[in-house]
């Protein structure tokens, strides 16, 4: 079955509601759009799709409070916004499912994003996590805080390197396969059902919106 055929019919999807609902963010990929489309891992997912409704976290789900609060700081200082407490999506598949289900995410209506300009794979969960090991290694002796705390300000350091994308350049941050925070009110959540997002079928329905 094809990927469109799979939507509307066997998982009855309004596709025009979906593109009135999704145009801001479709918009954005007008005339550029690549191959690749943006995936979030999640375990609230569904079998098929669904419109989940997204509130800013008030806690970080992978990474030390400490550290949220000081990539927070720095997020607040260069836009004026927590961007750490918003959501999650890469165009990395795999990095994606590591997280959960793996599902493809429109966000409905105006949102949102930062992404760093790495040419690719910039993750700071992955980053810091890194930063923790070499600080363990190095700095022999320092209880878990101190080590947490050094290895937060070594990837806050990187981040003032590294420049940022606000609101620009969606495609090239969805391609880049690097870590974007979105911030939405809801979004459409697409389970690929095991079609293949660079099959055909699948392209088929991807440059048809």
């Amino acid at each position: 079955m094809r990927f469109k055929e799979y939507l509307i019919e066997a998982a009855p999807f309004n596709l025009e509601n979906f593109k009135k609902d999704c145009a801001p963010f479709l918009k954005q990929l007008e005339g550029t759009r690549g191959t690749t489309p943006l995936f979030r891992g999640d375990k609230q997912h569904p079998q098929d799709w669904s419109v989940i409704t997204w509130q800013e976290r008030s806690k970080p789900r992978n990474t030390p409070e400490v550290a949220h609060e000081m990539f927070n700081h720095f997020f607040k200082q260069q836009f004026g916004m927590s961007a750490r407490n918003w959501m999650f999506a890469t165009g990395d598949d795999t990095e994606a499912r590591s997280y959960g289900t793996l599902a493809m995410i429109f966000p409905i209506g105006n949102f949102q994003w930062i992404c760093s300009k790495n040419p690719s794979g910039a993750d700071l969960t992955l980053m810091f996590n890194d930063n923790v090991a070499m600080v363990s290694q190095s700095q022999d002796g320092l209880d878990d805080d101190d080590v947490i705390y050094q290895a937060a300000s070594d990837t806050v350091d990187e981040m003032k390197t590294m420049g940022w994308y606000h609101n620009t350049n969606l495609e090239d941050c969805i391609m880049s396969n690097n870590e974007i925070m979105f911030r939405c009110s809801s979004y459409y959540a697409i389970n690929l059902k095991g079609h293949v997002y660079n099959s055909l079928e699948f392209q088929d329905f991807w440059h048809s919106l």
